[in-house]
């Protein structure tokens, strides 16, 4: 477990917009890292001057960035240029998410940091290439990184046509919890070595884990995505309509679980048909003839079966966790370390 020291001492800057890196350097902050947050004194942070970006009115800027140092530098002007080479000199930790190239031009290519400032970590995340031949100076959102790498094509509706993802896949899952980690590793490598390094990221890299279950089942390039035990051909793990008109997540898939779960839908084993597309159909019209008191027993049951909330009743279960109590307003981000106090 963590507290609030365990990173106390450590001075990482910050260069970048949006949500992946001031998210990674918020909750290292929550451990006790100091943060400077460096900024053009002009163009400010999309999340800022595009309200469309930040439905919160500006809230989630000011909580990713509330306690941070500011560092105004424009990358055009040399005095703003020794300016920041002087900051970078006493952090520990440099990321960025400034397109190729830019920092190279300005002087703070990988070559000169790693020559001149052996000791500190320098992450630079990117969107990443789709091809090879990618010009990586692409510019790419959330969606497009999440579009060209698969993800979408998992969730198509039976019609073909991809589902738009509610929630920032790239951002965080391919980039902030990557940096963290990243940043951790090359931490731990310097207590030993004495020696930084200079750690290229992308978001693609960060999601590509997330094909490892297709990967694995799409053993045949060819074959219809639908007919893989767990993306819908199996009765055990599927998404069921109950009576009340509510939608229960089944993943009953060990035998002992199945079992258990039959006897308390009044099914018997030996009344499904062998064909399990016929299995889902019969365990369905099951689920559509249930009374409230049915999909109470197998939500409670310890069988691996969960009734799915609408979406103002799972936002309203975790509001207090992104709250503390200001009208609604978002003013914390839980963290995923084991923090203490």
């Amino acid at each position: 477990m963590f507290d609030q020291n365990t990173l106390a001492g450590l001075h990482v800057v910050e260069f970048a917009h949006y949500v992946p890196t001031p998210l990674a350097s918020y909750w290292m902050q929550q451990l006790g890292a100091r943060v400077t947050r460096v900024e053009h004194p002009i163009r400010k942070d999309p999340l800022l001057t595009d309200l469309s970006l930040d439905v919160t009115g500006g809230d989630l800027y000011a909580t990713l960035n509330a306690e941070k140092s500011r560092h105004s530098c424009d990358l055009r002007s040399e005095e703003d240029r020794k300016d920041l080479w002087a900051l970078l000199q006493s952090a520990d930790v440099f990321i960025h998410q400034i397109r190729p190239g830019r920092l190279h031009e300005a002087g703070f290519g990988r070559e000169t940091l790693e020559r001149e400032l052996p000791a500190l970590i320098t992450v630079e995340v990117g969107a990443g290439r789709a091809r090879q031949d990618e010009d990586p100076r692409k510019a790419k959102h959330d969606l497009n990184i999440a579009a060209e790498l698969g993800l979408l094509a998992l969730t198509a509706e039976g019609n073909g046509a991809p589902v738009l993802p509610h929630t920032l896949l790239a951002d965080v899952a391919g980039a902030t919890y990557p940096i963290m980690m990243n940043v951790a590793y090359a931490l731990f490598q310097r207590s030993r070595t004495g020696k930084g390094g200079y750690l290229e990221l992308t978001m693609r890299d960060g999601l590509v884990p997330f094909m490892l279950w297709p990967v694995l089942q799409c053993s045949d390039a060819n074959a219809e995505h639908r007919s893989f035990p767990y993306w819908g051909a199996s009765p055990r793990y599927n998404i069921y309509q109950t009576g009340d008109g509510h939608w229960l997540a089944v993943a009953a898939v060990e035998d002992h679980f199945w079992t258990r779960f039959l006897d308390l839908l009044s099914v018997a084993p030996g009344s499904l048909p062998s064909d399990p597309k016929q299995q889902i159909d019969h365990i369905a019209q099951a689920l559509r003839e249930s009374g409230p008191s049915v999909v109470k027993a197998l939500s409670e049951a310890d069988i691996c079966c969960t009734v799915i909330p609408d979406l103002a009743e799972a936002i309203e279960a975790f509001r207090p966790a992104f709250s503390t109590g200001q009208a609604g307003k978002v003013d914390r981000i839980p963290s995923p370390l084991a923090v203490v106090g």
